[in-house]
């Protein structure tokens, strides 16, 4: 259960969207490399539970550990898009890197027929 101070929840509000729109009110700019790269190998952390955090419960992903971090809405959903390519591309590597074929290991089908021929070119009726 969420608790509010007197006020709390409207302040929170207009912060948020105080956030979300700072784009028109200023520029702001975006996050250069060393920082997108920073931000991939350690994603800013959320709170466990957002029951006991009334900013996570109130803003979702535009919590005040998230402002503090993003000086907007742009900024965070630029982090976004990079890291949502960066998984990409990692189950790409992981795809294209197959896996290791060891020749000396048993392949049992669920049926417990032996499927080491199949893969060694030889057509067993498969």
């Amino acid at each position: 259960m969420t608790i509010w101070a007197l006020h709390e929840k409207e302040i929170e509000q207009q912060e948020f969207e105080e956030w979300c729109f700072l784009e028109d009110l200023e520029e702001v700019s975006p996050l250069d490399k060393e920082e997108l790269n920073e931000l991939v190998k350690h994603p800013p952390q959320l709170c466990q539970d957002k029951d006991l955090c009334n900013s996570r419960y109130l803003c979702e992903l535009g919590c005040r550990c998230i402002r503090k971090r993003f000086r907007g809405a742009k900024q965070f959903n630029e982090y976004e898009n990079i890291q949502k390519l960066y998984v990409k591309i990692r189950v790409l590597e992981i795809i294209l890197g197959g896996i290791p074929y060891n020749k000396n290991r048993k392949i049992q089908s669920n049926q417990g027929k032996n499927l080491n021929n199949r893969f060694d070119g030889e057509n067993n009726g498969y």
